[in-house]
């Protein structure tokens, strides 16, 4: 299966140990999280409360 990568933002815009929301494709939000220099994104979708997922607080 090959592997897609979409630009979304500058990774400088992500504070570190922080998360921030963007737009992702087809109306989608993307929750970017930066925890010791690494990015990870997810969907912004909390599978739990349905809320979003990017303002929660982030436990490293």
């Amino acid at each position: 299966m090959a592997s897609k990568m979409l630009k979304l933002i500058s990774l400088d815009a992500i504070p570190e140990g922080g998360s921030l929301i963007v737009a992702g494709p087809r109306g989608t939000e993307i929750a970017l999280f930066k925890i010791k220099g690494a990015v990870y994104a997810l969907d912004n979708a909390c599978p739990h409360s349905e809320g979003p997922l990017g303002k929660g607080e982030l436990n490293s």
